[in-house]
């Protein structure tokens, strides 16, 4: 069983076509609205299932770091200064 599936029952009634994956713009908006809905949820509610050691913070998946996030751009690279120079 997948980690995170993610369905658009109108179209695939039957769940068969796992969206979590997709680049459309529309499947991962929904996706990140699930995703803080369901950190949301665990923080209001106080989930303990969210304690063990395999799971990061539920407020982490409200603002995860810029690399996470998605469409988000990677820290540009810094040039290294040549020593003795």
């Amino acid at each position: 069983m997948p980690e995170e599936e993610l369905y658009d029952i109108t179209t695939d009634p039957h769940e068969t076509i796992n969206l979590v994956t997709s680049t459309k713009p529309e499947h991962q908006a929904a996706l990140l609205k699930l995703r803080t809905a369901t950190a949301q949820w665990i923080i209001d509610s106080k989930d303990q299932g969210a304690d063990d050691d395999y799971s990061f913070p539920p407020e982490f998946l409200l603002d995860p770091p810029p690399a996470e996030k998605p469409n988000a751009k990677p820290p540009a690279k810094q040039a290294k200064k040549k020593q003795g120079s």
